[in-house]
């Protein structure tokens, strides 16, 4: 039985203790390794004692589809609600995360730079594959939009480094993108990228995490525009149905103990 069915959320016991309702605590992960080389890279010890900590305090842990209900339908979701979410779509999920995932029975969301997987010869951290991915889609494992190759940052005219998903300053040309130049550039790369995860995975569901949790309310736009309902920043909070850009919790620090994150989980208002 998958995690986020309807049978599953019914048999859930109501916590003991609550510390927030009607709300989501989004984490956000990026990397894993066994030994992390820097705070922003998580061990997969403490990921697997944080998902213990989870479940002893309370906390129930929902996935792709039942968030996309409350958000969309107005569904409830139970009290200390927390919603799993990777960002890059390194292979480190796969091999670190997944297995810990399994274990426990938990759902999560992993937002894919779609270009990283199609092109394996490009530089950088070793992303995942598509038959990985459809082998983790068993266990509730979902795989939504991070861009197809927008994840990278140019400097502007000032020298100042914009992300991609921004309005680029064009130096063959002496001047910055028009509206409709950068409309076309950016929901070019969203629609793509939502193609190739359809014709991969058969995803109908879209969400987007926002590169580097920039966004404007153009980008919200042609985000939108390009079919996607579901949109997450980098902010810091709990997500409610009202959030046009939903706030998450940045749980994947290894400079910060798995205790540690459940007591900011608990204080979060």
């Amino acid at each position: 039985m998958s995690p986020s069915s309807p049978s599953a959320r019914a048999e859930r016991p109501r916590p003991s203790v609550v510390y927030y309702s009607d709300r989501v605590a989004v984490l956000m992960y990026h990397h894993l390794q066994e030994e992390p080389e820097r705070g922003d890279i998580l061990s997969p010890r403490q990921f697997e004692r944080q998902m213990e900590l989870l479940a002893e305090h309370g906390f129930a842990v929902i996935g792709a589809e039942e968030y996309a209900a409350f958000v969309l339908e107005g569904a409830k979701v139970p009290d200390n609600a927390v919603l799993l979410t990777f960002d890059d779509g390194y292979a480190s999920f796969y091999e670190l995360a997944y297995p810990v995932l399994k274990k426990f029975g938990y759902p999560a969301i992993n937002f894919v730079i779609v270009s990283g997987v199609d092109q394996r010869d490009k530089p950088g951290i070793k992303k995942l594959t598509w038959d990985q991915m459809r082998e983790m889609q068993q266990d509730g494992i979902a795989f939504m939009n991070h861009t197809y190759d927008l994840h990278a940052k140019n400097a502007d005219a000032s020298g100042r480094e914009v992300p991609l998903t921004g309005r680029q300053h064009l130096k063959d040309k002496g001047r910055s993108e028009t509206a409709e130049e950068y409309r076309k550039r950016v929901l070019d790369d969203l629609l793509q990228a939502e193609k190739r995860l359809s014709e991969e995975l058969g995803n109908e569901l879209k969400m987007m995490a926002f590169p580097y949790g920039y966004y404007t309310e153009e980008l919200v736009r042609i985000a939108r525009e390009a079919g996607i309902e579901i949109l997450f920043s980098v902010k810091h909070g709990l997500a409610s149905r009202k959030d046009q850009v939903a706030p998450r919790v940045n749980a994947g620090r290894s400079d910060v103990e798995p205790e540690e994150l459940i007591r900011n989980l608990k204080a979060l208002r």
